[in-house]
């Protein structure tokens, strides 16, 4: 798969995460000129508070993620670790609660639960009959895909099984989601990083198969 094949909505979307990461906002104009991912790491280049720093935002993330955790769960520093399985930290008892508590301390939405997959891939599948029924009964059709939705966002905001499998994988997830909100200043080599990082998490491509001459 190339990026060139993509629909053009899956690029908005990731043009949305960046933006949302980097806490800065495309102009249409800007974007014309935009054909690859190298083009896409100047443009941000430009519009945010650039400087020349070896600071390690994934070290920076570590530890505020780390504090925040620690602050609401009451636990052992040495209990946290790059390698720490979540939920050997965050037991289902009270799980949902204790983790608004430590997005509430950080400052940072986490996105770190979701519904059971059997939820996730069931929903999935009525909203795909959904779409189906719009050609035949559109009132059904826009009923069941609103059911869908509903139950999505039920997940959402109050599923209690882990998206990720261990805290470092967490904290690059909100990394790159957040970059601006860990820290106030960028260096190129980060926004390489969370630009690159944005394409293959969202649009599932293997790292190799990405470069900064990517196409659109």
């Amino acid at each position: 798969m190339l990026l060139k094949d993509l629909d053009e909505q899956d690029i908005e979307f990731v043009f949305s995460a960046i933006e949302k990461s980097f806490l800065i906002k495309f102009e249409e104009e800007e974007l014309k000129n935009v054909s690859n991912i190298d083009d896409v790491c100047d443009l941000v280049c430009e519009k945010v508070n650039l400087q020349n720093t070896n600071v390690d935002i994934f070290e920076i993330a570590f530890d505020r993620v780390k504090k925040s955790f620690l602050n609401v769960l009451n636990i052992d520093e040495a209990t946290i670790k790059s390698n720490t399985k979540l939920s050997e930290i965050l037991p289902r008892k009270n799980r949902l609660r204790k983790t608004k508590l430590i997005e509430k301390d950080l400052k940072v939405k986490l996105h770190l639960l979701r519904g059971p997959a059997w939820v996730i891939n069931l929903l999935t599948i009525i909203t795909i009959i959904g779409f189906i029924l719009l050609f035949v009964y559109s009132f059904w059709g826009i009923s069941i895909i609103i059911f869908a939705i509903l139950g999505f966002e039920f997940c959402k905001d109050y599923g209690k099984e882990f998206r990720y499998a261990t805290f470092g994988d967490l904290v690059k997830k909100s990394v790159l989601y957040n970059y601006k909100r860990y820290s106030e200043v960028s260096n190129a080599n980060d926004v390489e990083k969370i630009v690159n990082g944005l394409f293959i998490d969202i649009l599932g491509f293997d790292e190799k198969e990405l470069n900064k001459e990517s196409k659109f």
